[in-house]
C-alpha cells in the first residue's frame, strides 16, 4: 500500500502517528503492523499526569520488530536556529520528514491564534521560503512559509509543556525484518498484569491493577469539582489513548489471517469499544451541571472495563499456550 493522494486519513491515530504512517507509507512499507502496544500505563495528576496505552519506546520497538529505523533530534529552544536550518536547508532527497510546531500559529488550522498545541505534520519538500506540508490531523495540503514555521517553533517553548522540538525521518528500512508475534503477545500479558513497562517512569502504575486507581482518582476529581460544568476533564485524552491502542492490536492481528485468532481479535476489540465509551462518558461527565450525580455510573463503567481486560488477558495467556497456534507464529 502506497498513498496515492497527499493526505493520509485514519481515525485511530494521532497527529505523530498519522505523520509517521504516511511516511512509511510514501516508501511502500505497510503500516498493519506498526503499532502493537495495549496496555495501560498510568501516574497521577499530583506526580504528572499519564494515562497511555504504550509502554515501550516506539522507535525502540519498530527498529526491534519492523526493522525500521526512525531517526530523531530534539532541539532546545537555544538551537531554534539550527532546528529551522535542517527543515529547510537539510531536507532529505528520498523521503519526507515529520516536525514540530504549535498549532497556534498555522493559519490554515481551526485553532489559529485561539489555541496552543503540540502537533506534528509532514515537511514534503522545500520550495525556496517555504515548505510544502501535509498536515494529516487537520487534512491540509499546502504550504507553511519559513515565517509561520518559526513562530509556530518557537510557541513550542513559550506556550506548551514541551522544552524541545523534534524532527524525524526514516533512515532505513530492513524489510525482510518480521514482528515476532509470541513475543509481542508475551510482553501484554506482561504488562497488563503489572509489570513496569521498558523505558525509566517514576511513580506509574500498570496492568489491571491501575484501572481501579484510575477510577478512584477520576471519581475524586469529580467530588472537588464544587461549580458544575467546571471539570477539567484530563482523562478523555489518555483513556482515548489506551481505546485506540486495543483497536491497533486488532489491525495487527488481523493482518495474519489466522482463524484461530479470531477470539483474541474480538477480545480487543471489544476492550476497545469499552475504553471507548468510558472515555466519550468521562466526556460528558465534564460537561455535566451535576457531575456528581454520575458517580455511580462512571464507577460502573470502570467496573465494566476491567471485566473485559481481565477477559482479554485471559485470551491473550489461551493463545500463548495453544503450542498449535504458536507454532504458525513464531
Amino acid at each position: 500500500m502506497t498513498i496515492t493522494t497527499p493526505i493520509f486519513r485514519n481515525n485511530y491515530l494521532n497527529c505523530s502517528q498519522l505523520t509517521i504512517a504516511a511516511m512509511l507509507l510514501r516508501k511502500g512499507i505497510k503500516i498493519d503492523r506498526i503499532w502493537r502496544q495495549a496496555g495501560i500505563v498510568y501516574r497521577s495528576q499530583d506526580q504528572g499526569f499519564i494515562l497511555m496505552g504504550s509502554f515501550k519506546h516506539f522507535r525502540e520497538d519498530i527498529l526491534q520488530h519492523n526493522g525500521i529505523h526512525l531517526e530523531e533530534i530534539f532541539y532546545t529552544e537555544e538551537e531554534l536556529d539550527h532546528y529551522i536550518n535542517r527543515v529547510f536547508k537539510q531536507h532529505p532527497s528520498n523521503g519526507t520528514v515529520s516536525v514540530s510546531l504549535d498549532i497556534f500559529e498555522l493559519p490554515y488550522c481551526p485553532f489559529y491564534e485561539r489555541e496552543h498545541g503540540y502537533h506534528t505534520l509532514e515537511v514534503l519538500e522545500v520550495k525556496g521560503d517555504h515548505v510544502v506540508v501535509s498536515d494529516h490531523a487537520y487534512s491540509y495540503h499546502g504550504t507553511l512559509s519559513k515565517d509561520h514555521l518559526m513562530k509556530a517553533a518557537r510557541s513550542i517553548y513559550d506556550h506548551t509543556p514541551r522544552t524541545e522540538n523534534r524532527y524525524k525521518w526514516i533512515k532505513y528500512v530492513d524489510r525482510q525484518q518480521q514482528p515476532d508475534v509470541l513475543t509481542i503477545l508475551k510482553e501484554h500479558v506482561a504488562i497488563l498484569e503489572g509489570a513496569p513497562p521498558h523505558f525509566e517512569l517514576p511513580g506509574v502504575v500498570t496492568g489491571l491493577k491501575a484501572i481501579s486507581i484510575i477510577e478512584r482518582d477520576y471519581i475524586d476529581s469529580i467530588k472537588d469539582n464544587e461549580n458544575g460544568n467546571l471539570l477539567d476533564n484530563v482523562y478523555f485524552e489518555g483513556l482515548k489513548d489506551v481505546a485506540n491502542s486495543r483497536k491497533h492490536m486488532v489491525t495487527f492481528l488481523s493482518s495474519y489471517e489466522n482463524g484461530h485468532l479470531q477470539p483474541l481479535i474480538q477480545a480487543f476489540e471489544d476492550a476497545y469499544q469499552s475504553w471507548t465509551v468510558l472515555a466519550n462518558f468521562t466526556a460528558r461527565v465534564g460537561l455535566s451541571k451535576n457531575p456528581r450525580s454520575m458517580i455511580e455510573r462512571t464507577s460502573n463503567r470502570f467496573q465494566k472495563t476491567l471485566d473485559i481486560e481481565t477477559g482479554l488477558l485471559s485470551q491473550l495467556k489461551e493463545v500463548i499456550q495453544n503450542e498449535d497456534l504458536s507454532n504458525h507464529l513464531s
